[in-house]
């Protein structure tokens, strides 16, 4: 097993600002524990630095420039802990530059019949139940807080045990919104990102009778997880979409866009939806 310690550098405990104008900081780290290199690494050798510098792009984007310096010593086998630590390295700066990379968002926008905090009513209802317009029925989420006026509000879908939980509903003003975000995604919950957060907000129509929806789901995929999490995302948002149109639809007789008998439900084309991705 392999065991790492941030040791202390020339200026601070374990992250030191480097020059005056504080352009970067760097950390400093030794490896206690070869594990299985213990035979052939010098023990206590074993040196790593880590610097990230201020930089910046050639459209003018501001970037960090990453310098990792690793050095050891070794008593055989050079060539084969060399391309391991080299392997190791690059494989922890690819996951690295995944967890900080622009958000990949999704943006889907409807009109519906009603106003914002009615629309926003009924997608936090949607959202405690688990009604999908999907072909084939989900088993219904566990709730498990109800939360305090939508906000809090935390549920668990099974399979594959993802949980959601909305962060912060507001009806104060004109314009009715909440925020939510996957506490839980993994490959094992078969929704690989690193970071999600989605937005959905109301605005209502001069007349205040109708609402337009722009829902937004920023995400940070793992390597490898694009395809399954685009799948996911502009699978499940314009379902739940179709879903909250209907419940508008069903509890307003002013709307005609959908038939007041709850088994209909909403095409894709009539709903006037338009979904996107930014990046495409």
């Amino acid at each position: 097993m392999l065991r790492e310690r941030l040791v202390p550098t020339a200026d601070e405990n374990d992250l030191t600002v480097d020059g005056e104008d504080g352009d970067g900081v760097a950390v400093t780290y030794v490896l206690e524990s070869a594990g299985a290199m213990s035979a052939d690494v010098v023990s206590g050798s074993h040196r790593g630095h880590v610097r990230f510098a201020s930089a910046r792009c050639a459209n003018g984007a501001v970037a960090t420039d990453l310098t990792w310096t690793v050095g050891f010593e070794t008593r055989a086998r050079n060539g084969l802990w060399s391309t391991v630590t080299k392997m190791a390295v690059s494989e922890v700066v690819a996951n690295l530059e995944a967890v900080v990379a622009v958000p990949c968002v999704f943006t889907c926008r409807m009109s519906l019949g009603a106003s914002p905090r009615e629309c926003l009513a009924q997608w936090l209802d949607c959202f405690r139940v688990g009604d999908l317009d999907l072909p084939v029925p989900l088993p219904p989420p566990v709730l498990m807080n109800e939360g305090t006026d939508g906000a809090g509000c935390e549920r668990l879908i099974l399979p594959p045990a993802l949980r959601e939980r909305v962060l912060s509903v507001d009806t104060a003003s004109e314009e009715a919104s909440c925020s939510y975000a996957v506490l839980n995604p993994s490959w094992r919950t078969l929704y690989p990102v690193h970071t999600h957060r989605g937005e959905v907000s109301f605005t209502g129509s001069a007349d205040g009778e109708q609402a337009t929806m722009i829902w937004s789901v920023a995400v940070r995929p793992m390597r490898g997880g694009m395809a399954i999490v685009r799948f996911m995302t502009q699978t499940i948002v314009p379902a739940f979409a179709r879903s909250v149109a209907e419940r508008v639809a069903i509890s307003d007789d002013a709307v005609t866009r959908v038939a007041s008998d709850s088994s209909t439900r909403l095409p894709l084309g009539e709903s006037g939806m338009r979904c996107d991705w930014s990046p495409a």
